[in-house]
């Protein structure tokens, strides 16, 4: 995985103007637990939520989303996972399988061009 960079406050500024490197690496935030942004060597910056689900460690892709916004997400899927018991990022893979579920016959919508759903 990539290296990690110390634990910090995030901010608006820090998320556009931190420079890429050579590898991928990650930026944990203070304020929200789990909660990391991913720094690609293209520049492309992603937020991403660790948790763990039955003692495995997951990871659930926030995308490119403001900052404010990836700590709502964090926060509620973190709640969720401690109160509710339930794994987002498998709801997430069920629900696009299910997207993906038509007729063989039929274009998935949602499937890379020229596939048909499984």
């Amino acid at each position: 995985m990539p290296r990690a960079l110390d634990k910090r406050v995030l901010n608006e500024l820090f998320v556009r103007k931190v420079s890429p490197g050579p590898k991928p690496f990650l930026v944990w935030d203070a304020l929200a637990p789990g909660l990391c942004l991913r720094i690609r060597p293209s520049g492309q910056r992603t937020f991403k939520f660790a948790y763990r689900y039955n003692r495995r460690l997951r990871w659930f892709n926030i995308g490119l989303v403001p900052l404010a916004e990836a700590r709502k997400v964090a926060v509620r899927l973190r709640s969720e996972v401690l109160v509710g018991r339930r794994d987002p990022q498998a709801e997430k893979q069920a629900e696009k399988k299910a997207e993906c579920s038509a007729p063989k016959s039929d274009a998935c919508a949602s499937c890379p061009a020229g596939k048909t759903a499984a």
